[in-house]
């Protein structure tokens, strides 16, 4: 049983349209359900008469077969044959042959022609004149030639001259492949003089004005059904498999790029899966290759944009006629301009999505508190908004001039461990390169170690080679950089400007989000911290030291509380003034920076009184940092034009169970002024 997608694409359904038709003719409707039932047919008529569609040489020869028998007609070839052109009276071939005047002039072009019909059997006019044509057929060697189309072949042949309005030709089959010729040969006469029948010319013209008729109507149903269709991919499909409107071929290839995709879509008519990448790329090459005629490659290309291709495409040896290239090229500018409206629409739809992707961040953005916070969820956000595999966000220190990387995300869940582990979390940029960033705050290409100075270190950090970095400013401050992995100066002008477009205003979002959670985190700060030495006061301290109770009672872990007191302070206020004073507390809390180990802690509770955390501490621990701090609070601190000295007193508690931050205080507190009262400058332990 024979179906349209399995039917091997041997000879076009104008053959077996034109078969059909006569055995309507010859007996009816039900004469040709019979036909279809006894060729063991399951392919619909409709579909059978589409000229559109291709056939199997075995499939067509049993419908002859059977026709034959049904009809009892053994010359129902040639009949069909001569009733060929008056039913596609107005095909697009039809109209082509129509132009050139003459049947000599078809005869010529009968191995264009006869591509239309069929891809297993070549034809050549060795001989013409005005009034006179020998044609030779040869059907591809594994094809066992019938005698119905021999007969079919000689009709249509004589139909040739009836497309100027003359009356039929004579023709003889002087050789015959079938009968073990190496060829069938045609001798084909006609007389110019000679008119067809009025009856003849007056159905031809019905036929020409009703085929007319159907064809528009047909371009007109395609139009329309493009213009209704939102899928890019089904309009696509819906104008490959309608290409057989402008032109008759047994296989098609449309392979086009929207604005802003990468991808490249291709569908087809006719083709085997496994050669459609190769042709795909053949038709896309330049310069054009026609296959010495047996493809004919047009563009799709609108005034807008240009594509990509359209090709129709037949077997080696075969050929187009030249004039239908101008049939495909306007055929290729409908399919240009439902591309154009399917590009606007995705356009909309797409800064749609950006506009509503851009709210959504904005709107995401507003409910976090911190700059940490603020840098991750623009990482992920990055992904998706810039279309990107990697992203990472880098926020300024003003005070050192350095980045530091406080957001990462990659779209591959293994893009983390591909970033190079060199410790660059911290990055340094030209301060030219920094002064153009706050003024000129564009994206800027990237790659690798190339370009401005100090962006090498950006793709060590982010774990990307090439990118585009995106300055964040607000009221003329730097505020930070967004880095994404996308080289869009791979991409077109269009795509370039979308991108960017994206970028700017993730910028621009980031930057009022940026500017927000920096006030939020300075007034935060402001309120832990103290206002002369900027150590944690006492309200954030006692966090600090709750929290580490709380992983010391989870891991069994100890925790030493230092109560650290300078010794005769008042004097130095008295003496020198609380300027003075204030320049020992600076200086103070600098040197007990300086003598603690990683994860230590110091803070200031008020006046001259200092409080360390130390987590995990041993004896020896506390022993050496107790001497560094009693060295170093030794060293004289110059103070408004003298030298001065001062030592301190240090109580140390280590916790208990059941311990507090009040309760370890106090302990500590207590050792402390046991110090002080042992004669000042020395550490005590608390019991």
């Amino acid at each position: 049983m024979a179906s349209s997608q399995s039917s091997p694409r041997e000879l076009s359904n104008s053959i077996v349209g034109a078969l059909l038709a006569h055995v309507r003719r010859m007996g009816g409707d039900a004469s040709v359900l019979r036909l279809l039932q006894e060729a063991g047919e399951s392919r619909t008529p409709s579909e059978l008469e589409d000229p559109n569609n291709w056939s199997g040489y075995e499939e067509t020869r049993r419908l002859f077969a059977s026709a034959a028998k049904l009809l009892n007609d053994r010359g129902l070839g040639r009949s069909v044959g001569e009733a060929l052109f008056s039913r596609y009276s107005s095909s697009g071939v039809l109209e082509l042959l129509r132009s050139m005047e003459h049947p000599g002039e078809v005869l010529r072009l009968i191995s264009e022609v006869a591509t239309k019909q069929s891809t297993i059997t070549t034809m050549e006019c060795v001989e013409v004149d005005e009034r006179h044509g020998v044609v030779v057929a040869q059907t591809k060697e594994h094809i066992k030639r019938d005698q119905l189309f021999c007969d079919y072949t000689a009709g249509v042949l004589s139909g040739v001259p009836t497309i100027f309005g003359m009356a039929p030709a004579t023709v003889l089959e002087t050789e015959c492949q079938r009968r073990g010729d190496r060829h069938c040969l045609y001798q084909v006469s006609w007389d110019p003089n000679t008119a067809a029948d009025l009856a003849a010319q007056v159905q031809f013209m019905r036929t020409q004005i009703t085929a007319l008729t159907t064809r528009f109507e047909a371009l007109e149903q395609m139009a329309s059904e493009l213009a209704s269709v939102a899928d890019v991919d089904e309009a696509l499909q819906l104008i490959i498999e309608r290409a057989g409107v402008a032109i008759r071929a047994p296989q098609f290839l449309l392979a086009v790029r929207l604005p802003r995709e990468s991808l490249l879509r291709i569908h087809h008519v006719g083709l085997q899966p496994n050669e459609v990448a190769k042709i795909a790329d053949e038709v896309l090459a330049d310069p054009l290759d026609d296959h010495a005629g047996s493809r004919l490659i047009v563009d799709v290309t609108s005034s807008a944009h240009n594509y990509g291709r359209i090709a129709a495409l037949y077997p080696e040896r075969y050929r187009f006629l030249p004039e239908e290239q101008k049939l495909f090229l306007a055929y290729a500018g409908h399919a240009a301009a439902a591309l154009d409206t399917a590009a606007a629409l995705g356009e909309a739809r797409e800064r749609a999505e950006t506009l509503g992707a851009l709210f959504d961040l904005a709107t995401a953005l507003s409910e976090v508190g911190t700059v940490q916070a603020v840098a991750e969820r623009l990482a992920q956000a990055l992904l998706d908004v810039a279309d990107c595999c990697q992203a990472a966000v880098f926020v300024f220190e003003p005070n050192d001039a350095m980045f530091v990387c406080q957001g990462r995300a990659s779209s591959d869940p293994q893009g983390s461990a591909r970033r190079r582990a060199d410790g660059f979390e911290r990055i340094g940029i030209d301060r030219f390169v920094l002064d153009s960033m706050t003024s000129n705050p564009t994206p800027i290409a990237f790659s690798g170690p190339v370009g401005p100075t100090g962006f090498g270190e950006i793709s060590k950090v982010a774990g990307f080679e090439a990118g585009i970095v995106v300055p964040v400013v607000a009221r003329g401050r730097l505020l930070a950089m967004l880095a994404v992995e996308v080289d869009y100066r791979a991409l077109d002008a269009t795509t370039q400007s979308t991108g960017r477009s994206r970028l700017d205003g993730i910028a621009s979002i980031a930057a009022t989000a940026f500017d927000n959670a920096g006030l939020l985190d300075e007034i935060r700060h402001q309120a832990g911290h103290d206002p002369l030495t900027d150590l944690p006061n006492s309200r954030l301290f006692e966090e600090v030291v709750n929290k580490a109770l709380a992983n010391a009672g989870r891991d069994g872990t100890s925790v030493a509380y230092l109560f650290v007191d300078l010794d005769h302070f008042k004097r130095v206020n008295d003496e020198l003034g609380h300027r003075a004073g204030d320049v020992v507390l600076v200086e103070a809390s600098v040197r007990l920076q300086a003598t603690l180990r990683a994860g230590d802690s110091v803070g200031r509770l008020g006046g001259d009184e200092f409080v360390i955390l130390m987590p995990r501490a041993t004896r020896v621990d506390l022993e050496t940092v107790v001497g560094r701090i009693l060295e170093n609070l030794e060293r004289p601190i110059a103070v408004a034009g003298t030298m001065v000295q001062i030592t301190a007193s240090i109580g140390v508690a280590l916790a208990q169970t059941g311990d507090t931050g009040d309760s370890l205080l106090r302990r500590a507190d207590n050792a402390m002024y046991q110090a002080k009262s042992e004669g000042r400058a020395r550490c005590c332990f608390s019991a």
